[in-house]
């Protein structure tokens, strides 16, 4: 018992042995078995980049498949799209990350106890990478259709990562950003969806728009995105007619409070209770 207790207090060799954990028990079990437990897991690089929390020391080849984040793909896995997964025009509602995303049992709990946990602050998803190694370039494509007016917008935003970052880097695209994009875009628009492409720059061009079904006056644009070398492609769409359909009132109320935690009565009373993890 006595030399367990010396390997379990030395740091370099409870890093190495927690390297075998799985992720969500490394997150929510090991770090409250004591203070020495905890720091080590923090001040470990090794284990941050287990965890995403820390970018991998080089992005690698740009045909390098990312490893998508487990624990993220497991809770908003409407995020988590990839090519083998053909995307479908956004008037469709069995492929609107949405209405998928507000099946879930955890979005209809947050509802029925007036609540989001996944707003909290400190909550560890928040800065978690989506992906190992890191996304650096995601390609945002918004599409509205009020009245007879289509428009669209492109925009590219880029996370770029050092070759050897430092501990506690903020590199790469993190979950929370990601998250609050499509939370703010769908609380804006009562009537809204939204579609995510993962990996796809690892569609060859003459592929792409196989893959990627949608009609043809958004082909020439998602050409467009891919040519800036995108990892990732986020699909924004809101209409003022009945093409996805009406939101419920108590799930509009859902994406809604996105904005209001910027109130500071209202934020402190939802950042009080529990994060999910």
């Amino acid at each position: 018992m006595a030399s367990l207790e010396a390997v379990l207090s030395t740091e370099e060799l409870l890093e190495e042995i927690l390297q075998y954990v799985d992720m969500r028990t490394l997150l929510a079990s090991c770090q409250r078995v004591n203070r020495f437990w905890r720091s080590t897991i923090k001040s470990s690089i090794p284990l941050q980049r287990a965890l995403f929390l820390q970018p991998e020391a080089s992005p690698g080849p740009p045909r390098r498949i990312r490893r998508m984040n487990p624990l993220l793909m497991t809770h908003f896995p409407f995020w988590f799209k990839g090519p083998d997964h053909p995307q479908d025009y956004l008037t469709k509602r069995e492929k609107n990350g949405y209405y998928a995303f507000s099946s879930l049992s955890l979005f209809r709990a947050s509802i029925r106890t007036a609540d989001n946990p996944y707003l909290r602050e400190d909550a560890s998803w928040r800065c978690m990478l989506t992906a190992q190694p890191p996304v650096t370039v995601l390609g945002i494509m918004e599409n509205s259709l009020h009245g007879m007016q289509f428009r669209e917008h492109l925009s590219i935003r880029c996370y770029p990562v050092p070759k050897d970052p430092l501990p506690g880097s903020t590199a790469g695209l993190r979950m929370g950003e990601f998250y609050d994009m499509v939370l703010r875009h769908c609380a804006t628009w009562e009537v809204s969806g939204f579609t995510v492409m993962q990996r796809i720059d690892q569609v060859p061009k003459d592929r792409l728009l196989h893959v990627a079904d949608m009609p043809e006056a958004l082909e020439a644009e998602l050409v467009k995105l891919r040519d800036q070398e995108i990892q990732v492609l986020l699909q924004l769409f809101s209409t003022s007619g009945c093409f996805i359909g009406r939101v419920p009132r108590e799930k509009y109320a859902f994406w809604n409070v996105g904005l209001l935690i910027e109130d500071d009565k209202l934020g402190s009373q939802l950042l009080k209770t529990p994060s999910v993890f």
